[in-house]
């Protein structure tokens, strides 16, 4: 009966100790703040300029994607890193928020053509790809760019690095190496219309 007694309160103590230990850490991580990058290119740690920028923004930047739908794997990447990219620098800022949206997801092909002629009029430029199916090739348009918009301000976000005389698998590999500088290099832009003027009056 001790040794049972005995090992029960072994099991308790043990069972505490671990519960103390869950609890102490969730209290550290809420004042600490720490990303692991395990990629070996260290592909999702942001610069130090980028993380200074995201400090700046006091209110929502909101992304409004157009890379959705179906497409082949290549932009189905570019996808999911643009995603990973943004839940990055979401870590760093709750205010970078972000929807995708299939531009083609009408069956009418006058709605569809109507959002597309927005969208270009709009800076968006669009891709045609030659898509292979059951019944042969096929032309799909595409827009793999994305409307930022911030404190009532919006400009247009390429995300495909287009490149004459470039490989479209290099270009799409080039593009993902550029998302951090696109993204942050709009954001900034858009920050910096929304400062305030300064004026100043020299003589009389």
């Amino acid at each position: 009966m001790d040794k049972k007694k005995n090992q029960k309160k072994s099991n308790l103590l043990q069972f505490i100790t671990a519960l103390i230990i869950i609890i102490c850490v969730n209290i550290i991580s809420n004042f600490l703040f720490t990303r692991l990058d395990l990629t070996s290119e260290k592909r999702y740690t942001l610069s130090d300029a980028t993380k200074k920028l995201l400090k700046e923004i006091d209110d929502i930047v909101y992304f409004k994607i157009y890379l959705d739908g179906e497409f082949p794997a290549g932009f189905k990447k570019l996808k999911n890193e643009t995603r990973e990219m943004l839940d990055e620098f979401r870590a760093y800022n709750k205010n970078i928020q972000y929807e995708f949206i299939n531009p083609s997801e009408s069956s009418d092909k006058v709605v569809r053509n109507d959002l597309y002629q927005e969208l270009m009029t709009k800076g968006l430029e669009p891709t045609n790809l030659q898509v292979k199916n059951k019944e042969g090739a096929q032309q799909q348009i595409i827009f793999p760019c994305a409307l930022v918009n911030y404190k009532n301000k919006e400009l247009p976000l390429q995300l495909l690095a287009s490149q004459m005389g470039v490989a479209p698998e290099a270009q799409l590999n080039n593009s993902s190496e550029l998302l951090e500088y696109n993204i942050s290099n709009t954001i900034r832009k858009l920050n910096t219309e929304n400062k305030k003027k300064i004026g100043y009056i020299y003589g009389h």
